[in-house]
This record gives structure tokens, C-alpha cells and sequence, in this order.
């Protein structure tokens, strides 16, 4: 199994980026999670994005595209083998992180790069009730 996080702003943290522009805090920050440099100034960003069943970080990347070629109008969120929990199932990005196996794994502009990255015991209890309460509906079909 492969959980996916995503680096996700709140619209009110929106807001303060368009105000406040990337040399603000919220920006920087942001741009830290992006490069891989997380910290408890920057965590809160990630989102339980997904879990799916993959070995490695690749096939995760390759699973969460929308609009792949031969059919530009799919959405991964439709992928029965996928459980979206998020609002805005958007295709992978820079920063956003693939953990395979315990292993995280931070998209990079080109390919994969291995960090460091323990998500917060409320971020770990959510995504344990998520998968519980998938691999529970999926029994029961």
C-alpha cells in the first residue's frame, strides 16, 4: 500500500500568499515543502491525498495523472483500485509525497528523491481510519 500527501493551502491561506506574494512567510514555507524541506512551520501543508496499492513511488506518479494520453478526459479519483480523500484530486506535482512502504518519497521536477517525512499523529490516525474504512467497503461488496 502507498499513501499519497499533497501539498494543499486552505483558500484563506491563498488569499495571504496573493497578498503577501512568495517573500512572505506562508510563501516561503510553501516553497520549502515544495524543495523538500519540511518542518512544523510547513507540515500542516500536506494532505492525506490518497492510498492505492503500488511499490514504488513511479507507479504511484503514473496512477495519479488526469487526462492521460488515449483518454484526456480521465480522473484518477474514478480508479476503483484508488481511495481519494481529497476534494481536489488533481494529477502529482512538484513536492507533493509518495510513501511506499515506509519509504517517503518527494516528487522532484525529474524522477524521486528519498526524505525524511513522519506525518503528525493527526495526519496518521486520519489516514489509518481512511484505509480502515476502505479495505471494511471493500470487503463488504
Amino acid at each position: 500500500m502507498a499513501s499519497i500527501f499533497f501539498i494543499e493551502l486552505t483558500n484563506e491561506q491563498h488569499r495571504q500568499l496573493n497578498i503577501e506574494g512568495w517573500g512572505g512567510e506562508l510563501g516561503k514555507n510553501f516553497l520549502d515543502a515544495r524543495a523538500g524541506r519540511i518542518n512544523e512551520k510547513n507540515i500542516d501543508m500536506f494532505k492525506h491525498a490518497a492510498v492505492m496499492r503500488a511499490e514504488t513511488a513511479e507507479e504511484c506518479w503514473l496512477a495519479l495523472q488526469n487526462g492521460i494520453p488515449g483518454n484526456p478526459t480521465s480522473a484518477w479519483r474514478d480508479n476503483r483500485n484508488i481511495s481519494c480523500f481529497t476534494n481536489q484530486p488533481r494529477s502529482m506535482d512538484v513536492g507533493d509525497i509518495a510513501m511506499v512502504e515506509g519509504q517517503a518519497f518527494r516528487c522532484a521536477s525529474c524522477g524521486w528523491e528519498e526524505i525524511d517525512f513522519t506525518p503528525k499523529m493527526d495526519m496518521k490516525m486520519n489516514m489509518e481510519r481512511r484505509v480502515t474504512a476502505k479495505l471494511l467497503s471493500a470487503m463488504t461488496r
